[in-house]
């Protein structure tokens, strides 16, 4: 099985859902990985059985991280939303069912017993990551990955599923650690609170009265954020991924300055700013903008191109803002 890839750096791409208006990831990390050579590539995470052809899936996968010099880790899972299996024409009652055989598949094709190529770039496939709460998500994880991703909660969410995660790697007999992975939102500024419910409540508002407590748990002052990265440090995430709530450009240097103490253009390792524009609910009236990922400890990294939001109209070498990253050709 292939290992973690520690990049240091990720780029994660907002969600791909057939019911929102955003950018495919698949497409969007390709074009990111043109441009880019040391940032690691993540869905965080990617609903796969909407992926009805499951080789071809593989093989887009493969072709990303043979390009991108093994930088992709898939985070896959099978989402919670009828929705988008109703406009994909996928039965949403056979999500797990299809997730497993994919598992399956996928293996089979990085591991070229298919004969369907490209290989990946290092050992028997991409990085990938299960995300989902079930115990099947957890012996899902220690069957077929490198580890397990949260998409959004809290540092106690975490560590007690960890407990799992760790339960199920070693009943297999896995050696070493699983790499982990989580993601909580935050939303900093005047209107934290009002940014955060009407954002975060729209986009969960499926859930019915769940989806206050998702919004309780964002982080909305400097001081939760440096409380949730000490915590998921602490309960032993490998990386961390701060979502914001907010699509405006200001949250970066926010960010920065709640966990870093200095602005995003001194703490280039720390923030990478997303190409993609990110829809606001509509109740919102927010303009579209880029989103910001941070992830723990801090590394070099690279910015993606056409980065107006940061002053610059090209990629910089984040340890030298001066000197311009060299594109791919």
């Amino acid at each position: 099985m292939g290992a973690p890839r520690r990049t240091g750096r990720v780029l994660k791409p907002r969600n791909d859902r057939p019911a929102r208006v955003s950018k495919l990831r698949v497409v969007a990390l390709a074009a990111a990985a043109a441009v880019t050579e040391r940032i690691g590539l993540v869905t965080d995470i990617l609903i796969a059985p909407l992926r009805s052809n499951t080789r071809l899936f593989a093989k887009q996968a493969a072709t990303i991280d043979s390009l991108s010099g093994g930088r992709l880790t898939l985070g896959l899972a099978v989402g919670g939303r009828p929705d988008d299996y109703e406009l994909s024409g996928v039965d949403f009652h056979r999500r797990g069912r299809i997730f497993q055989q994919q598992l399956d598949e996928m293996t089979a094709v990085w591991k070229g017993e298919t004969g369907i190529g490209p290989a990946p770039a290092r050992d028997q496939r991409p990085g990938l990551l299960i995300g989902g709460s079930s115990d099947l998500a957890f012996t899902r994880a220690a069957q077929y990955a490198d580890g397990w991703t949260m998409g959004g909660g809290t540092p106690d969410m975490f560590a007690a599923a960890l407990e799992k995660l760790n339960d199920a790697w070693s009943a297999i007999g896995r050696e070493g650690q699983p790499r982990k992975m989580a993601l909580f939102y935050f939303v900093l500024g005047d209107n934290a609170e009002p940014v955060a419910r009407n954002s975060l409540g729209h986009y969960y508002q499926f859930l019915g009265d769940y989806a206050e407590q998702i919004i309780a748990s964002a982080a909305k002052d400097a001081d939760t954020v440096k409380q949730y990265l000490a915590a998921f440090e602490a309960a032993g995430a490998d990386e961390v991924i701060c979502f914001p709530a907010s699509t405006y450009i200001d949250q970066v240097d926010q960010l920065a300055a709640a966990a870093l103490g200095r602005s995003s253009r001194q703490a280039f390792g720390c923030i990478i700013v997303d190409v993609l524009k990110a829809p606001s609910a509509p109740e919102v009236g927010l303009e579209p903008s880029r989103e910001a990922a941070l992830q723990c400890p801090p590394a070099l990294a690279e910015v993606v191109p056409e980065d107006n939001a940061l002053g610059r109209d090209q990629p910089r070498d984040l340890c030298d803002p001066n000197k311009p990253v060299r594109r791919a050709t």
